[in-house]
């Protein structure tokens, strides 16, 4: 069933897509960020896509009496398929010249989860943060939300036929019951499951349906408003003003998302008039043109940036703008000789499914080969020596080993998962230890837990969650601000409860985000009201690596130019060099890493410092167990010179984390 055209509906494609593509771009001039709430063009695609398919569905009904689900799959995958298998081939070549055995190991994952349309639900188990420095290393991390529109495509038709089947007459109420539940669900998902509420279909759907309930008033001629002019005009002041104000720290999708998906809303169905303003606008040929290719766009821009970004050049701008003039030259072509090759209706749809059936056999067999040989690691590994290979995988080097070494895991090894054995002595003489904090306090925990002087002393417990809603997830005896659906970690975090209200001691370590700080003060009083002594662990050093030193090497494996561009001060020397540093070598790379500390690692620390005075508790500066603050330098390797950084993050090597609980005990720090 074909729709009359609307070109102001291309026109706003256009600006979903480049709010997108600029906000994934991270453009800034004078110090402002532009289209900081591009992310939000997405929820404008959810929107015009619950519109057109909506509005294809019903006049195919009213005026065929019936819907052809055949039909209307095949439109689907011949819309969305080829292009988006194009470019996963295009991304998994590209993988091979480009990605690091560990990273290309998890990108065939997603290319399974990709071509699947299951990609939304691997990034939310995978707890990624979109938005997050780290998710742009992903390159098919964009395919989340086309995901989530196939599963849409798959299961409304099916929703849209049961109710004109069994409930015609209320239709409209039935439309407007399922969006309300959906937005209650994202409501509280948002709350209780962020991760999830983001990446999730039930928690997606009200903004289709909000398209779809448009197209149904739509067909049913109900727009008798005046000032549609002014409504219009509205709905595109609403879509702007989201895109140039909202920024990543908006609870989304939530009733903010309201606006731009109302403001859609209202271009849709206030628009399609002659002489208004806002068709007009956005009927202009260039916009109406970007549109057109908008879906190619949406495919290419991210895996270049990413790519741009594992060979570490996406912080330059003249790259970026490169990247987006590439990726506008790869959509034309892409539109014109892929899209609309195979939405021609003279193609044979046995031919179409002959493509798919190739590139998808092909990506499934490069995919799980990538997987089984873990990535091709001699791609790399060719051009290092032994001495190399052995001192990078120390990065490997977890706290968890400490847990192995020791005899004291179970099973099912798993950072938020973790089960342990607590010490099984019931001496009434020890004090009860407990460490709350996220994966920077289970490193501690792990570092006392192992020592055995320590454990003469003391039991040690760990109640893991975001100091942000520690207070309310201990009031409510549930963990309240999970990354992740899964019941079991909030079933973990009850059970172990019971450590804080048998504690004597607790101590604060985390990974301080400005939210954890804001809401420590309120924490260390609660605490101290059930009257247990509070220590409260600074931040640890968290790095951002200088990439600038690197124009002078020339490596004839470009995977080992790309190492050591994303490696530490350290393992860049080794790299380089292929020794140890000397000691004057060594004192060079500590001042490095004291310099590349990020600057809100000390704010946040005086802020935390400050309120452990106000509230009278003990505060420990741990980066002076690393750091020599007066001198300006960081240490990198340990006394047995062993890493002492496995990541970026501060997140310390088990052999860090030995020698840091020794000096802790030395300290006296618990007594």
């Amino acid at each position: 069933m074909k729709l009359s055209y609307r070109p102001e509906i291309d026109g706003l494609r256009a600006i979903a897509v480049l709010s997108v593509v600029l906000y994934h771009s991270d453009l800034i001039f004078n110090n402002f960020k532009i289209f900081k709430g591009g992310f939000l063009g997405v929820d404008i695609f959810f929107t015009i896509s619950g519109y057109l398919i909506t509005s294809i569905l019903l006049k195919e009904q009213f005026q065929n009496k019936k819907i052809s689900l055949i039909n209307f799959y095949k439109r689907r995958i011949k819309r969305i398929l080829p292009t988006l298998l194009i470019v996963i081939l295009t991304s998994s070549i590209l993988s091979i010249f480009i990605l690091l055995p560990e990273s290309m190991e998890k990108f065939a994952k997603t290319v399974q989860f990709s071509i699947s349309f299951l990609s939304n639900i691997f990034f939310w188990y995978s707890q990624t943060v979109y938005g997050a420095e780290e998710s742009f290393l992903s390159p098919l991390l964009h395919t989340w939300s086309l995901s989530v529109e196939e599963q849409f495509y798959i299961f409304y038709p099916l929703l849209i036929i049961f109710i004109l089947s069994y409930i015609k007459k209320n239709f409209f109420i039935t439309m407007i019951l399922i969006f309300i539940l959906s937005l209650i669900l994202s409501i509280f998902g948002n709350y209780f499951v962020p991760s999830f509420n983001f990446f999730a279909l039930p928690t997606r759907a009200w903004e289709f349906i909000a398209g779809g309930i448009i197209a149904y008033l739509e067909i049913k001629k109900r727009n008798h408003i005046r000032n549609k002019n002014l409504l219009s005009l509205l709905g595109l002041f609403m879509i702007v003003l989201s895109i140039f104000y909202f920024d990543r720290e908006l609870q989304h999708p939530s009733l903010f998302t309201l606006i731009p998906v109302f403001g859609t809303c209202l271009i849709i169905y206030f628009s399609n008039f002659r002489l208004c303003l806002v068709k007009d606008l956005l009927s202009n040929n260039i916009l109406v043109y970007v549109g057109l290719i908008s879906y190619s766009i949406y495919l290419w821009h991210f895996p270049l940036f990413s790519f741009a970004k594992h060979l570490g050049f996406y912080e330059l701008k003249v790259i970026k703008v490169i990247i987006i003039a590439i990726t506008f030259f790869l959509s034309i072509i892409s539109y014109n000789f892929i899209e609309k090759y195979f939405r021609n209706k003279n193609i044979n749809f046995s031919k179409v499914l002959i493509f798919i059936f190739i590139i998808l056999i092909s990506l499934v067999i490069f995919s799980y080969k990538v997987i089984e040989k873990e990535g091709f690691p001699n791609r790399l590994n060719k051009s290092l020596s032994k001495f190399q290979i052995e001192f990078l995988n120390q990065k490997n080097d977890t706290p968890i080993n400490l847990l192995k070494k020791n005899e004291l895991l179970i099973k099912n090894v798993k950072e938020d998962v973790i089960k342990w054995q607590i010490n099984k002595v019931e001496d009434k003489k020890l004090k009860n230890v407990l460490v709350i904090g996220n994966s920077h306090g289970f490193d501690l925990f792990t570092s006392l837990i192992t020592n055995k002087d320590f454990r003469k002393k003391y039991n040690f417990n760990l109640l893991q969650g975001q100091i942000k809603c520690m207070e309310e997830s201990i009031k409510k005896r549930q963990k309240i601000c999970a990354r992740v659906m899964q019941f079991k970690h909030r079933n973990q975090f009850k059970k172990r409860l019971k450590n804080y209200y048998n504690s004597d001691i607790v101590i604060i370590k985390t990974r301080w985000s400005n939210e954890d700080v804001e809401a420590l003060d309120k924490l260390v009083q609660f605490i101290k009201k059930d009257k247990k002594k509070v220590i409260i662990f600074s931040s640890n050093p968290e790095f951002n690596f200088n990439t600038n030193n690197y124009k002078d090497l020339k490596f004839k494996n470009i995977l080992k130019l790309i190492l050591y561009k994303n490696s530490d001060y350290i393992d860049r020397f080794i790299i380089k060099n292929n020794k140890m540093p000397n000691e004057l070598q060594l004192q060079e790379i500590n001042k490095n890493y004291y310099e590349s500390i990020k600057p809100n690692i000390f704010k946040k620390d005086i802020l935390i410092e400050k309120i452990s005075r106000k509230n009278q508790v003990i505060y420990f500066n741990f980066k002076r167990l690393l750091c020599e603050i007066e001198k300006k330098t960081c240490s990198d390797l340990t006394k047995s010179n062993k890493k002492i950084y496995t990541d970026q993050s501060g997140h310390l090597s088990s052999d860090a984390s030995e020698q840091t609980a020794r000096q802790i005990y030395k300290l006296n720090l618990l007594n």
